[in-house]
């Protein structure tokens, strides 16, 4: 979903259902390529189903954090990074499902690449953040 995000054609709301994407892949039968036309409203609930999932554990996290750590988080809000944080209506969405700010960062994909060299560099100080990213992606 997140590459109709960034194609224009979800979001988070029903706002603008109209928008739509046209597709081209493969049929993974017989290889013959199909062109398919996406629209928002058809996608909608795949987003909503996984952005209440994703609400559902940001609340349990929060919940866990230390009472500086959520202070601070209730303090400054949360910023998304990534190409999730492109979806149209997220920030409104999660705010909302959070009771926390919630705003994308103006460079989503830069974000990340400064975070991971940054972990890298204090991987001594941060040993748990490699160590499940090993294992996630071993498990792949």
């Amino acid at each position: 979903w997140v590459r109709f995000a960034r194609r224009g054609a979800g979001g988070a709301t029903a706002a603008d259902t109209e928008r739509a994407v046209l597709l081209r892949g493969r049929l993974q039968a017989d290889g013959t390529q199909r062109m398919v036309t996406l629209t928002a409203q058809e996608i909608l609930p795949l987003v909503t189903a996984y952005l209440d999932r994703l609400a559902v554990y940001l609340r349990h996290w929060l919940a866990r954090v230390s009472p500086q750590a959520q202070a601070d988080i209730y303090r400054n809000g949360v910023i998304l990074t990534g190409g999730g944080s492109l979806l149209d209506g997220i920030e409104d969405y999660l705010t909302a499902q959070l009771g926390v700010a919630v705003q994308a960062s103006p460079n989503p994909f830069g974000t990340v690449a400064k975070g991971a060299l940054k972990a890298l560099q204090r991987s001594g100080d941060w040993p748990y953040l490699l160590a499940s990213a090993m294992t996630n992606e071993r498990s792949k």
